[in-house]
């Protein structure tokens, strides 16, 4: 049986014995890149519930900024956050960005040398799920997380060829599960369409199928 130990954190719990925790900071860095001038070189991206995502500069959905030459740069590969208003558990908080574009510059970038993060964001997604970040906020009106807090975050600690490991299992197997989802969702959605018709039917048509028909007018 594999030897586990206490991490010292309430909410990691017990880890493998030969796991690390670290802070964040060890394994990444927060700096701001702003677009300025070259913004028309970069396409705008948005964090959503279904990661990030590009966004036309002319949608007019939300708070939108006349100009984005103050916006981010955020680039392929590197993590955003946004960590404000952390009482609201129903919004978007961790992405692995797929693109290079430039992002609000209330969001977070996390960056580092590494090719490969989906460890990482697996690992921060973890804690959104569990309302880690909904805990450790300042417990204002809006309460909010900053780039330090973020840095300081427990992070564990361990080789890039089994991160490489754990990320490629929890992509199939989350995938897999997505696919169901996706599935079940189709079922429910032909579900919720049968049940208007049957309301449909019943109020408009009675219950005899076989009663003659007029036109309502």
């Amino acid at each position: 049986m594999r030897k586990m130990k206490d991490s010292g954190i309430e909410w990691i719990g017990q880890i493998p014995e030969d796991w690390d925790i670290w802070p964040t900071k060890r394994f990444f860095r927060h700096t701001k890149t702003f677009a300025g001038e070259q913004v028309d070189s970069y396409e705008r991206l948005a964090l959503t519930m279904n990661g990030v995502i590009k966004r036309s500069k002319d949608d007019s959905e939300g708070l939108q900024p006349e100009k984005f030459d103050t916006y981010q740069v955020l680039c392929e590969n590197e993590l955003v956050f946004k960590l404000i208003d952390l009482a609201n558990v129903k919004t978007s908080r961790v992405g692995l960005s797929p693109y290079t574009g430039i992002v609000s510059p209330a969001y977070i970038i996390l960056k580092n040398n590494n090719r490969d993060n989906r460890f990482y964001y697996y690992y921060f997604m973890s804690m959104y799920y569990n309302k880690i970040f909904n805990n450790l906020g300042d417990n204002g009106v809006r309460s909010s997380l900053n780039a330090q807090d973020l840095l300081n975050i427990p992070m564990v600690g361990i080789s890039h060829s089994l991160q490489i490991r754990i990320a490629d299992f929890l992509d199939d197997k989350c995938g897999k599960i997505d696919r169901y989802i996706e599935k079940q969702q189709q079922i429910i959605d032909k579900l919720k369409a049968y049940k208007q018709a049957v309301i449909t039917e019943a109020v408009t048509k009675g219950l005899d199928p076989d009663v003659p028909m007029k036109d309502s007018g």
